[in-house]
């Protein structure tokens, strides 16, 4: 809980490697509670701040996340 950068990276991991679907949104979908600021370096070196759980809503929704192409999820209402 107190390391944030941690948990951001272990959320990408999970967003890498999980299988299938459903663990994926049960492992994630927590995080949208957490709304620590993390500071992220865009591709032209200027930072940014984003929130955790604009984080995981970007690991959800997008196809790529720091140049990582993601499996395509099943939509969540399907599930």
């Amino acid at each position: 809980k107190e390391y944030k950068y941690l948990r951001a990276v272990g959320a990408l991991y999970w967003r890498i490697v999980g299988f299938p679907a459903k663990d994926v949104y049960g492992f994630l979908e927590p995080l949208y509670a957490d709304y620590r600021k993390l500071r992220y370096r865009d591709i032209d070196g200027s930072f940014r701040i984003v929130r955790m759980d604009e984080w995981v809503d970007d690991l959800l929704k997008k196809p790529t996340m720091m140049d990582v192409g993601l499996m395509q999820l099943t939509k969540r209402e399907v599930l």
